[in-house]
Formats: structure tokens, C-alpha cells, sequence
């Protein structure tokens, strides 16, 4: 999932445009000016309803050329702009929205002709992880990649394969050689494990290669594991969508389903 910063988010079609996205389980952030909020108490309590959905609110201006290229910097691989265009005041916040984008570098696709998405622009991988010693006892089921899109853009393809533990569920998990050929190339130095049912539980694992073409997690995948109270037994699935994210379901080891939530003070809790 991507990133989202919604520039002009408490307005008539901002509300719509922030709520479609936490909808569909993008982490989203909603940039707002401070004096709009401070007097107008609707959108105040629009703000506070969505962040106790998630969201994130941070404060500043289009005007504010340095805050809003931070701001994109930090929330914005998608920036979505709800700010009108009637006025010669609005279209020359508009400009100054995209002249920021073109700064914070983190946009890296745009619109194309007819308004197509162009696919992101790749260079050489990222930096490849430290080595790793044995391998841990997990099993990998047989997997392929989905069906070939009919466009070529990196976003539109994804990778999906299921990994069983077999004996230790925290020791180094080693990824299934199909998927290592999958992202040849442009190779990620850490993976964000998003679990399905929980929007919020979100791990940072590091991403190990054994000089042989082996790619593994293992730093971060213990905390992981311990959460989500893995057993030997334990089924998962990865799915692979973009860059950098994976989206896991977890099975115990009667092949039901589990289930996680975030409480009130932020533990993270099984549901079953």
C-alpha cells in the first residue's frame, strides 16, 4: 500500500477522497492548515474522527513552500490535492503543490497522456543486507507471480507464496528462491510486514542475502513473530504488492485464520 497525503482534505470532496483511501487500507495523512481548524469546529471534529481511524494529520500550508516539501517528503509516495481551481489564488496553490512534489522526490509516478499512470522509474537496487548464518526451519510452499499484467509498470504486478513454520517460529526465515528472481534487481534492503486484519500492526524486518543468491528475513522478524504469537504449525501469506510492503495472513495449525486488533493502550491482541 501506498503512502497518501491529501492536500485540501476537509473540504466537500477532500472528505470523500480521505475516506476512499483509508478504505481501501492505504496509510494516510491529511495535511491542514492550522487556523482553518482553530475555527471551524466541523472540521476539527472531522480530523479527530479520522484520526481514531489511523490517519494522520499534519499542520501547515501550500503557501509554506518548506513545510509542505517536508510534508510530502514524509507521508507522500501519493499526493492527492482536493484544493479548488476557480480562483487565481487556488491555481496558484495548485502550482506550488507540484513545484513541491518535484522537491521532495517522493512522488515517483505521474499522469501520462490520456491519464495514465507511467510506471516508476527504477535504478540500481538498494544496498544488499549483511550475511546470515544457518538457515532456519521454515518450509516454503510452491509459488509463482501472478499472471503478467498487460501494462509493464512495476505497481501493477505483485508476487504471492505461502511459508510454513516447521520448528522455531522466530529464527531466520529464508524467502523462496522464485521471489528472489521476482525482484531481481531492484532487491529490498528491508520489508514493512503488514498484517491483513490489522491496518496498524506494522513490522520493520531487514532483509539478509548469503551471497548466493539466498534472501532471508531475519532482524525484526522475531518481534513478528512473538506479536503475532507464531507456533510451529503456523501457516502464512505473503503477498507482495510494491516495493518494500508485504501484506501477511496468518493460519494456525488447524488452518484456521487468525485474527488481530489494536487495543486502546496500542498492544496488539489475537482475535480468533
Amino acid at each position: 500500500m501506498s503512502r497518501v497525503l491529501v492536500i485540501g482534505g476537509t473540504g466537500n470532496i477532500g472528505r470523500h477522497l480521505v475516506t476512499g483511501s483509508l478504505n481501501a487500507g492505504h496509510p494516510t495523512t491529511v495535511l491542514a492548515r492550522p487556523a482553518t481548524v482553530s475555527s471551524d469546529s466541523d472540521k476539527a471534529k472531522f480530523l479527530n474522527s479520522l484520526k481514531a481511524r489511523g490517519a494522520s494529520v499534519v499542520y501547515g500550508d501550500m503557501n509554506d513552500h518548506g513545510n509542505l516539501v517536508e510534508a510530502i517528503k514524509q507521508h507522500g509516495e501519493v499526493v492527492i490535492s482536493a484544493v479548488g481551481h476557480g480562483r487565481p489564488e487556488e491555481l496558484d496553490g495548485q502550482l506550488k503543490i507540484l513545484e513541491a512534489i518535484k522537491k521532495a522526490g517522493t512522488v515517483k509516478s505521474k499522469a501520462g497522456p490520456g491519464g495514465r499512470r507511467g510506471g516508476r522509474g527504477h535504478g540500481p537496487g538498494p544496498p544488499r543486507g549483511r550475511g546470515w548464518g544457518s538457515r532456519g526451519g521454515a518450509g516454503t510452499a510452491p509459488c509463482s507471480p501472478s499472471p503478467a499484467p498487460s501494462s509493464s509498470s512495476w505497481e501493477e504486478r505483485c508476487f504471492e507464496f505461502l511459508l510454513r513454520i516447521n520448528d522455531d517460529p522466530l529464527g531466520i526465515k529464508r524467502l523462496p528462491n522464485k521471489f528472489v528472481e521476482f525482484v531481481d534487481g531492484v532487491e529490498p534492503a528491508q520489508l514493512q510486514l503488514r498484517e491483513a486484519s490489522c491496518n496498524f500492526c506494522r513490522w520493520l524486518v531487514e532483509v539478509l542475502f548469503d551471497g548466493r543468491g539466498k534472501m532471508s528475513l531475519q532482524p525484526g522478524w522475531d518481534k513478528f513473530g512473538r506479536d503475532l504469537a507464531l507456533e510451529p504449525g503456523c501457516q502464512l501469506t505473503f503477498l507482495y504488492e510494491r516495493e518494500g510492503e508485504m501484506i501477511v495472513k496468518v493460519f494456525d495449525n488447524t488452518s484456521c485464520r487468525m485474527h488481530y486488533h489494536t487495543d486502546e493502550s496500542g498492544q496488539r491482541r489475537l482475535k480468533r
